[in-house]
């Protein structure tokens, strides 16, 4: 079966739900599906979730494989719109974290406005990278030390101070941050 081309492998799955087949394209395409799924979202969990995700896809609708085409193109379009899905749902799920967010911070009294900033700018802090975002939570939000952020992060207030300075250039659009 190792001798197989991935079309004939993908017929194997399709018509009799081989799972030898099966794992023979997985450990084939694995690396790739995940270097294209990498490619795709910039981030390597992501990918990781994408790729893994791709794969369940690919068997549990083997059914749709139309045996006249060539396997690897038709696995990179499953793979595609499977990140983009992924993507789209954190998405959402980011923007509505960030509503309710700023709902908390913000006070509830406040108009439109001052909510609708309070929601932009938790988009930039989430957007900060988190060693950086979360010097910025303990500090602002918590109203922590600079001690006790140490003490919670294990580093030096030094270092404390460090990162605040550089997250706020970056929330300021010091982009040499």
């Amino acid at each position: 079966m190792l001798a197989a081309t991935d079309e004939v492998l993908m017929g194997c799955v399709k018509n009799q739900q081989s799972r030898e087949a099966f794992s023979v394209l997985m450990s084939r395409h694995k690396n790739h599906a995940y270097r294209l799924a990498l490619q795709l979202t910039g981030d390597h969990d992501d990918a990781m979730d994408g790729a893994q995700e791709a794969f369940v896809k690919v068997f549990t609708k083997a059914r749709l494989f139309d045996e006249g085409r060539r396997f690897w193109p038709w696995f990179a379009t499953i793979l595609r719109n499977t990140v983009r899905s992924m993507q789209r749902s954190r998405a959402r799920r980011r923007r509505a974290g960030n509503e309710e967010l700023a709902q908390h911070i913000a006070d509830p009294t406040a108009d439109t406005t001052v909510r609708a900033r309070a929601a932009e700018a938790w988009g930039r802090v989430l957007a900060l990278p988190p060693k950086l975002r979360e010097v910025v939570v303990l500090r602002h939000l918590e109203g922590m030390s600079y001690e006790d952020i140490g003490a919670v992060l294990d580093i030096s207030p030094n270092t404390v101070a460090t990162r605040l300075h550089a997250a706020r250039k970056k929330l300021a659009g010091d982009d040499e941050a």
